[in-house]
């Protein structure tokens, strides 16, 4: 008898089918990191500024450069001068140099502490013992340093520390971009391999 059946030739063995590609882990990681990083620079530099301003305490006069008023004291007479604050409550006055010339300048101190914020105008008034006292100066909306027509103002007071909100944007940003470009690397790699 004679033997027919075939014995099947030796075939290869078929290698498995191909993983699909994770396209979606890396554009969500991607995506992710890079709104972390985007959070953080906008958290850095594009925050809404609510610092506070701080408080007035006293404020410093001196003559503005370029202007001697040594001159007009000497024919006007030695000024009484006094400041008026006004702020959104009201307004309050200093109380007045008696006879006393600028020089290098005179320190007026408020009675209260005024946020520099609710200061609205500043005036200087030279006070008169008969008849209406005068306006020498006056300034709209006062900051921390500035000039009037005849006067430099300086408001001095309390200033709070700056917020540590610039610190946490940049930690964001630093971590969004560091894990952004890790994602990068590693889906480069896996193309390569």
């Amino acid at each position: 008898m004679i033997d027919t059946t075939t014995t099947p030739a030796p075939t290869s063995p078929t290698p498995p089918s191909a993983a699909p590609f994770p396209w979606f882990a890396y554009i969500l990681l991607a995506l992710v990191s890079a709104c972390v990083a985007a959070a953080g620079l906008a958290l850095t530099f594009w925050s809404p500024s609510s610092e506070d301003p701080g408080t007035v305490i006293e404020i410093r006069i001196t003559a503005k450069p370029g202007i001697d008023l040594r001159k007009l004291e000497e024919v006007l007479g030695a000024p009484d001068y006094y400041l008026e604050l006004l702020t959104d409550q009201g307004s309050i006055r200093t109380k007045t140099f008696k006879d006393t010339r600028v020089g290098s300048g005179l320190t007026f101190k408020l009675p209260v502490p005024v946020p520099l914020s609710a200061v609205k105008e500043l005036k200087i008034w030279d006070e008169e013992t008969i008849g209406k006292d005068k306006q020498v100066d006056r300034v709209d909306r006062p900051a921390r340093e500035v000039d009037g027509e005849k006067f430099h103002f300086a408001l001095t007071g309390y200033i709070p520390p700056h917020s540590p909100q610039w610190k946490v944007g940049l930690a964001l940003a630093i971590c969004g971009a560091a894990i952004l470009l890790l994602t990068l690397l590693k889906f480069i790699r896996a193309q390569v391999l």
